[in-house]
């Protein structure tokens, strides 16, 4: 599922221009997914651009609007094909050395939503090169890097990003390499010390900011600050589903199993925002609950036979812990999802099922991880 990192970096302008020969299908090859998908925002113009595309393959206006607006779906459902969708708007330059800048930058994200972060980032390094002191290159290359693990490169990446004349942005990215390190109170002093630098930040950055503080508050196991910091985020108007599930996980934590199926109600076709409300409905409309069960288990099913079975890993591990109360299951696949991502939240999945398993083995592996990044200074 895309983060809400990814989410504000959609906002940030860049530029374009390029050509190369190669492919493309015409319009017929664009438009199937849209049988599968409930109409929202924005997918008509995504529809429009789409043929307008088909006529010219090459143009990188053309071609990066249609990748960016294919992201925003992606990020408002969850629907792995819109992924497809904007890749291939940029195939005639997925391998291209040295693409335009913009179908460049989204070509990283691209691969960093299908959880490919090292990969991401070393394609970022080699932009951030070129481009020195672009700061969505710089912000995305730290969480690519962050997410792979890599915590040195990461800090490098942020601290650019205050050399490029945003110090307040680089101490976002500095609070999430200190929770990807296990250094909860550090990060929640030096949030504390930042969130009045949000007050002129336009929306979207801001709500990246109070993300980032109520992931802070969740790991120092404040969670009241926490859900009241997910329901200012809800009052904005511009709430994607990763916000709403991000909630919905404070919510799970308190055990409000009402409000988690009222804020995920809408989403059931979303597998992650499905799981969730499985979880509520056991609690609050029992009648619901072994139906959303069966679609969720049909759904995984579903996903673990796709090319982005990865991106499922998550859910997968909270189905067998929440659902099957198999904590053994639970945690081989955290493990398999932390290969892919080393983000805060899956290293705590770890430790939590681990924990919960009493598998000593798996939390040792997890500890030493631990001792080792959060030797890298972050400050």
């Amino acid at each position: 599922m895309v983060t809400v990192f990814a989410i504000f970096l959609i906002f940030l302008i860049s530029a374009q221009n390029r050509e190369q020969n190669d492919l493309i299908r015409n319009a017929n090859a664009l438009t199937p997914i849209y049988q599968f998908t409930q109409l929202s925002p924005g997918l008509n113009e995504l529809i429009q651009q789409q043929q307008l595309l088909s006529q010219d393959p090459l143009d990188t206006t053309l071609a990066l609007k249609t990748a960016r607006l294919s992201l925003k779906q992606y990020s408002n459902n969850g629907n792995t094909r819109f992924i497809g969708t904007a890749k291939l708007a940029l195939s005639p330059w997925w391998t291209a050395p040295e693409p335009p800048l913009g179908i460049w930058l989204t070509r990283a994200r691209i691969t960093q939503t299908e959880h490919y972060f090292e990969a991401a980032a070393n394609d970022l390094a080699l932009l951030n090169s070129k481009y020195r002191g672009n700061l969505e290159g710089l912000l995305l290359e730290s969480d690519a890097w962050r997410r792979a693990g890599l915590i040195t490169a990461a800090k490098k990446a942020c601290i650019a990003v205050a050399f490029a004349g945003r110090p307040d942005l680089a101490r976002f990215c500095t609070v999430e390499i200190l929770l990807s390190q296990g250094n909860f109170i550090k990060a929640d002093k030096l949030m504390k010390n930042s969130i009045d630098t949000t007050l002129n930040l336009t929306t979207a950055p801001q709500i990246w900011a109070r993300s980032i503080y109520a992931d802070v508050l969740l790991a120092n196991g404040q969670l009241d600050a926490a859900a009241a910091i997910w329901a200012s985020v809800m009052q904005t108007g511009a709430a994607m589903l990763t916000h709403r599930l991000a909630y919905a996980d404070v919510l799970i934590a308190q055990a409000r199993w009402q409000q988690v199926y009222n804020l995920l109600s809408k989403d059931s076709d979303n597998t992650a925002a499905l799981l969730r409300l499985s979880v509520a409905a056991q609690h609050v409309v029992e009648l619901e609950y072994p139906k959303l069960r069966d679609q969720l288990i049909n759904r995984l099913q579903i996903a673990a036979t796709t090319k982005q079975a990865n991106l499922y890993l998550r859910e997968r591990a909270l189905f067998s812990l929440w659902i099957e109360q198999d904590s053994s299951q639970a945690l081989e696949h955290a493990l398999q999802n932390w290969r892919y991502q080393k983000g805060w939240e899956d290293t705590q999945l770890v430790l939590n099922i681990a924990r919960i398993d009493g598998n000593k083995a798996a939390l040792r592996k997890i500890e030493l991880w631990q001792t080792r990044v959060s030797s890298v200074s972050a400050k």
